[in-house]
């Protein structure tokens, strides 16, 4: 299980469909090797420093994504190899974080990953806000 990363002023929340092998080993999100997760938020001006957690988090990467206002979570709890070995079930049920997001003063909310080959869609974002908030 690998522990959502949430902070006290959340502005933009990362939601992918579950954590894969390695992210479980390192216990970090998007930890795998060829993640091109965190490069892109780099490249997208959304943190300013290069994050590398292949091996793991460093404290003071966590630290700055949480002074961003960045959190991530998944819409599945458990690990698996590829997404598409995830059954429907597994696919409908929704994290006690989603809810907690849902219900109190959150900003937005994004999802970009590859969803299973079963799904039509090949990307999926979503941005919320709510009233009288902007989403930046």
């Amino acid at each position: 299980m690998l522990p959502d990363l949430l902070g006290t002023d959340i502005r933009l929340l990362f939601v992918g469909i579950n954590p894969g092998l390695r992210t479980i080993a390192v216990q970090a999100h998007f930890g795998g090797g060829s993640n091109r997760f965190y490069p892109a938020l780099y490249r997208a001006g959304i943190v300013d420093r290069r994050i590398n957690a292949s091996s793991g988090f460093a404290a003071d990467d966590v630290a700055h994504l949480r002074e961003r206002g960045i959190g991530i979570t998944n819409l599945v709890r458990g690990a698996s190899a590829r997404a598409d070995e995830l059954t429907g079930p597994a696919l409908r049920g929704s994290p006690d974080s989603l809810r907690t997001f849902a219900t109190q003063n959150w900003m937005s909310a994004a999802s970009r990953t590859r969803p299973p080959k079963t799904a039509t869609a090949r990307s999926t974002s979503v941005a919320m806000s709510r009233a009288g908030r902007s989403v930046s």
